[in-house]
């Protein structure tokens, strides 16, 4: 007899098998989970590193520029020369001749002109406007005044400009000076002669360019301490010879001597020269430089007076051409050597160039003297003298 069950059934236990397919199923919907997480975090983070990097358009102004424009670089000029350097080649002294630089704004700026400094013998001038625009041309004119001049010869200007990076430029000019009347030695210089000594004469030139009918017309010396003697004279070249007067006094002679002939381009020369007859007795130095001087400073110096031969000597007295300058007399060894101290205190008004003399009054067996010049400089401006400002 079948019997029939009645009510619900029992729930059968899970097997193992379905157990593990649970847990893959979970682990898949994980991992999924896992990798959409990472790649909204990675999004996440580019878009930050983004927004790092600019600046977000709540917090910025309206018109104002980005931080990563900056304030543009301030305008410059700069000045260019087609060719700084000229050559005239050959030319005639007693001419002037003229050449015109070119020059060039290269920069972004205005260029202005301050000043044009040149040489001796030369001039310039700017011949266009003073200030030069970007992308603008200026000239500035040159004359070389050969007058004087022999032989190679090079001039030199300076051009002063507000180019920050040159702003001074070194032009030259020059060339070959051809002159009719030319002179051999320029200056004449015999050194320091004893009295009685008779120096060997020096030799004159004086050379005319060939083919133009020149002569010289006169020449002499405008001091009584060299006398002139004629040694030869042809069509381009007259010789003379130049030697020192008999019994010329102790201490310092200069002169020169001028040269006069029928050039009209060079139509007169002068030849300086200089010397000093060392007496019995020398005095070192010869010339007192101060340099420059400020006011109520004292300056002191030291002059050494010595024989030079046996005869002795004694210094017998100074003398000064100004009430500034103070002597002492020092005797270090009878009728041998003497150091004389010489002050010099400018007063509070002097200003400029000083030329001063101190005269120093000897007997070695007779009276003489010597004589040297003290030069300097009184500067302007305000120095404390005794504890007062003077002004």
């Amino acid at each position: 007899m079948r019997t029939t069950r009645n009510g619900s059934r029992k729930p059968r236990r899970g097997t193992p098998r379905t157990a593990i397919f649970c847990i893959l199923l979970m682990a898949a919907a994980s991992a999924g989970c896992s990798e959409e997480q990472t790649a909204q975090e990675g999004i996440a983070e580019e878009a930050e590193n983004l927004s790092a990097s600019t600046s977000p358009a709540s917090e910025m102004t309206p018109g104002a520029p980005s931080a990563a424009a900056e304030a543009p670089a301030p305008k410059q000029p700069k000045i260019r020369f087609d060719q700084p350097d000229h050559d005239f080649g050959q030319v005639e002294a007693g001419d002037e001749v003229e050449h015109t630089f070119v020059f060039h704004n290269a920069g972004d700026g205005p260029l202005s002109i301050n000043k044009v400094l040149t040489s001796c013998g030369c001039t310039g001038a700017l011949v266009t406007e003073e200030e030069i625009p970007p992308g603008g041309t200026g000239e500035i004119k040159a004359t070389f005044h050969t007058k004087g001049f022999h032989g190679d010869v090079k001039k030199g200007l300076t051009v002063e400009s507000n180019d920050p990076e040159n702003r001074l430029v070194r032009l030259t000019i020059g060339g070959n000076v051809v002159s009719e009347v030319t002179v051999e030695p320029r200056y004449l210089d015999w050194g320091i002669p004893r009295p009685g000594d008779s120096p060997r004469p020096k030799r004159l030139s004086i050379n005319f360019l060939k083919g133009r009918g020149l002569q010289l017309v006169n020449i002499r010396s405008e001091s009584p301490s060299v006398v002139l003697t004629k040694k030869s004279e042809d069509e381009n070249r007259a010789v003379y010879s130049v030697a020192l007067a008999e019994n010329l006094p102790t201490g310092r002679f200069t002169g020169r001597i001028t040269i006069r002939s029928n050039s009209e381009r060079v139509p007169e020369i002068h030849v300086p020269f200089q010397g000093r007859v060392q007496g019995n007795v020398k005095v070192i130095p010869h010339i007192v430089s101060l340099g420059r001087i400020k006011p109520g400073k004292v300056f002191t110096r030291h002059l050494r007076v010595s024989r030079t031969r046996k005869q002795g000597f004694t210094v017998q007295e100074v003398k000064t051409t100004t009430e500034a300058i103070a002597t002492e007399i020092h005797e270090e060894k009878e009728g041998e050597r003497y150091r004389i101290q010489v002050t010099y205190t400018p007063g509070s008004e002097d200003r400029g160039t000083i030329a001063e003399r101190v005269t120093i009054l000897l007997n070695d067996g007779k009276e003489t003297f010597l004589e040297v010049p003290l030069y300097g400089t009184v500067e302007e401006g305000v120095s404390k003298v005794d504890g007062q400002l003077d002004g």
